[in-house]
C-alpha cells in the first residue's frame, strides 16, 4: 500500500480552492452522519444528492432527475475512511495544480472533473448510485501528471518494508491508474473505477490542451515540453541518419548536406543568441519575472540554454530569493556544468545542495554535491553550512 503524503513542488501562491473544497466535504459528510443518524429527521439529502437513485416502486436505478446531482455527488462519501482518503489525495495533490490553474480556473477544473467521472461511471457500470469525490480528486491528479510528472512525491509504504520514500509522481500515479484499470476488469469491488479512469483522462486531456494553447504557462519539465523535447531529438537523429545515407552517394549530395546542416545550425545558433539577449534585457531592465519567464521558455526550446556567466548567476540567484526552487535548482545545475571551475562554482553548488536537501527532497543529489566542494574554495561561514547539510543529511 502507498499512502502519499506531500510533494516537493513549491507554491507561488497561497492555497484556496483546494482547502474550501475539502472543508465543504467534511461539513457535508457531517451532515449525512448526523441525518442518517436520526438527530436531523426530514431531511432526505441522501438519495436527493446521490447520482443514479432509486426511483419507481420497483427501485429501479436510473439516471439522476436533476442535473445538480452530477454536483451534489461529488461532495458525498459512503463512509469516514473513504472521506478522509479522499481528502488525503486531495491534499497533496491539489494545491500545486490550484497553483498552475488559478483559483478559479482550478474549482471550474475540479467540478467539471467530477460531471466527466460521472459519465465514466455510467459507461462502465451502467446506472448504479455512485457518491463520493473520487473522479474529481482524479482529475486533478491527472493533471498533475501532465504539469508534474518529474516531481517528487513522499509516501508511506507498507508493503513487506516499512517507510517513507521519495518516488517521482509519474510512478504512483501510474500505479494508481494500473490498479484502477485492473478493477475495472476485475468488477467485483464496488469502487467506481470507471469514475476514477474517466476522471485521470479529463485531467490529462485537458490540461495538456492547456499547455499547448499556452493559456496555462509552459516550465521546462511538464509532460508536454518533455514530449516536444523528445520530438525534436528525434527529428535530428533522422536528419543525421538521412545526411549520412547522402554523404556516402556522392560529393554532391554530401556537399548539399553538408551546407544544409551549416545553415540549419546558424539558423539555431541565432534564435538561441536571440533568446538569450531577450533574457539578459530583461533581467538587465529589473523585470526579474520576464527574465525567468523568457528563461524558461528557452529552456523548452533547448534544455541545455546557458547565459553569460554573470547573468546566470544573478537569474539564479534571484530565482531562488523568489522562492522558485525548481528554477533556481536547474538555472543552478546548468551554471556548474558550463562553469564547473569558475571562481563562485563552490558556492553555486554549496546552494544547490541547500536547495536539494530543503526544499527539493533530493538528498542523494544534495550529498553528491557536498561531496565535490573543496574546503579551500569556502568562506568560514560556508564551511559552517556545509557541515550542517552534511549533519541533516546523516
Amino acid at each position: 500500500m502507498l499512502i502519499p503524503l506531500g510533494t516537493d513542488r513549491p507554491r507561488r501562491r497561497p492555497t484556496r480552492v483546494t482547502y474550501w473544497l475539502m472543508g465543504l466535504c467534511i461539513f457535508i459528510y457531517m451532515l449525512q452522519v448526523l441525518v442518517q443518524g436520526g438527530v436531523l429527521p426530514g431531511l432526505e439529502m441522501h438519495d436527493a444528492c446521490v447520482l443514479f437513485r432509486p426511483v419507481g416502486e420497483g427501485g429501479r436505478w436510473s439516471l439522476a432527475s436533476g442535473w445538480w446531482q452530477f454536483l451534489t455527488y461529488q461532495f458525498m462519501h459512503g463512509s469516514t475512511m473513504h472521506l478522509l482518503g479522499n481528502m488525503l489525495f486531495l491534499f497533496v495533490f491539489g494545491p500545486p495544480v490550484e497553483d498552475r490553474f488559478g483559483r478559479w480556473g482550478f474549482g471550474l477544473f475540479y467540478l467539471l472533473g467530477g460531471v466527466v467521472a460521472g459519465f465514466g461511471h455510467w459507461l462502465t457500470a451502467g446506472a448504479t448510485p455512485v457518491l463520493g469525490a473520487s473522479g474529481s480528486i482524479s482529475g486533478v491528479t491527472g493533471a498533475f501528471l501532465v504539469l508534474f510528472p518529474l516531481v517528487h512525491v513522499r509516501v508511506l509504504l507498507f508493503f513487506i518494508l516499512i517507510g517513507i520514500f521519495s518516488i517521482p509522481a509519474w510512478w504512483f500515479i501510474a500505479f494508481a491508474v494500473m490498479r484502477d484499470m485492473f478493477g475495472l476488469a476485475a468488477g467485483a469491488n464496488p469502487v467506481a473505477y470507471g469514475a476514477h479512469l474517466g476522471g485521470y483522462a479529463y485531467g490529462a486531456l485537458v490540461s495538456t490542451g492547456l499547455l499547448w494553447a499556452s493559456v496555462i504557462s509552459r516550465e521546462p519539465y511538464d509532460l508536454f515540453s518533455l514530449g516536444r523535447q523528445a520530438h525534436r531529438r528525434s527529428r535530428y537523429k533522422d536528419l543525421a541518419s538521412k545526411g549520412g545515407g547522402a554523404f556516402r552517394t556522392d560529393d554532391a549530395n554530401r556537399r548539399r548536406v553538408m551546407q544544409a546542416k551549416r545553415e540549419r545550425d546558424q539558423k539555431r545558433d541565432a534564435e538561441r543568441s536571440e533568446r538569450r539577449a531577450k533574457v539578459i534585457r530583461a533581467l538587465s531592465g529589473g523585470d526579474v519575472s520576464g527574465a525567468l519567464r523568457l528563461y524558461r521558455a528557452a529552456l523548452d526550446e533547448d534544455a541545455d540554454a546557458v547565459l553569460g556567466r554573470d547573468a546566470q548567476h544573478s537569474l539564479g540567484i534571484h530565482a531562488y530569493e523568489r522562492g522558485d526552487y525548481t528554477a533556481a535548482s536547474v538555472i543552478f545545475e546548468l551554471f556548474i556544468k558550463k562553469y564547473p571551475r569558475d571562481r563562485e562554482a563552490d558556492e553555486v553548488r554549496l546552494l544547490l545542495a541547500l536547495i536539494n536537501a530543503r526544499y527539493l527532497n533530493d538528498p542523494v543529489r544534495a550529498k553528491k554535491l557536498l561531496a565535490e566542494l573543496k574546503k579551500s574554495g569556502l568562506s568560514e561561514d560556508h564551511q559552517v553550512l556545509a557541515g550542517a547539510l552534511r549533519d541533516e543529511l546523516g
